[in-house]
């Protein structure tokens, strides 16, 4: 078990009070940004439990075995899921909500998408995703899952409002429309900034001090 030391603890409670304040200041509850804000929390917490548990997994099986178990898990609950959504006409209308332009029906709601169709634009992006963003990712966390603990390991997710809010500024900046620029609630980041520097220096002085129990059993075995 890892010990709760003061500048994890610190870091812990800064990153979520910052990304809170990040994420929710100017959003108006029940808003589309709201919601998406929820979402992305609730992505926070499952890596979080999959480290977690995938720590407990690496003891007995090497980083693929374990991704790929993970990924074909999660691909099992994604077709369960995505079959009961994509015929509920109102959740089609959620993520797809009507623009005006080319629109579709379901059912007697207006949307901006059908059911079960991807744009030939999603098909590389959605490529990306799978590849990239999912397995290689998970790949990668949990290899460095096997080597560092895991409190270290998910000192990252602090920064996925930041680097969200972040990228958003550089769509915009870019001419990408439909994007707002953040207002004062960017001031967030700079917690969630020093809350990832503070979990950083407790992640390295717990090494050290690894390094330095597994020194002192290997004298000792000697």
């Amino acid at each position: 078990m890892e010990t709760p030391p003061w500048r994890k603890m610190i870091g812990i409670l800064l990153s979520f009070l910052s990304g809170a304040f990040l994420v929710t200041y100017g959003h108006a509850t029940g808003d589309a940004g709201a919601m998406g804000n929820i979402f992305l929390a609730l992505n926070c917490l499952g890596t979080s439990l999959y480290v977690i548990y995938a720590k407990l997994a690496l003891q007995h099986y090497p980083a693929l075995t374990v991704t790929a178990w993970a990924m074909m898990a999660a691909s099992l609950m994604m077709a369960v899921l995505a079959g009961i959504l994509n015929n509920n006409c109102e959740v089609i209308r959620f993520v797809c909500p009507p623009v005006g332009e080319n629109d579709f029906t379901c059912e007697d709601l207006e949307t901006s998408c059908l059911p079960w169709h991807v744009p030939p634009g999603a098909l590389l992006p959605l490529t990306y995703f799978v590849l990239g963003n999912s397995i290689g990712a998970y790949l990668l966390i949990t290899w460095a899952n096997r080597y560092a603990r895991a409190g270290y390991v998910l000192a990252y997710t602090a920064l996925q409002p930041f680097t969200s809010t972040l990228l958003s500024v550089l769509l915009i900046v870019a001419g990408v429309q439909g994007l707002e620029m953040p207002g004062w609630n960017a001031l967030g980041g700079l917690g969630i900034l020093l809350a990832l520097l503070l979990l950083i220096l407790d992640g390295r002085a717990q090494h050290q001090a690894d390094e330095a129990d597994r020194s002192f059993e290997r004298k000792a075995r000697g």
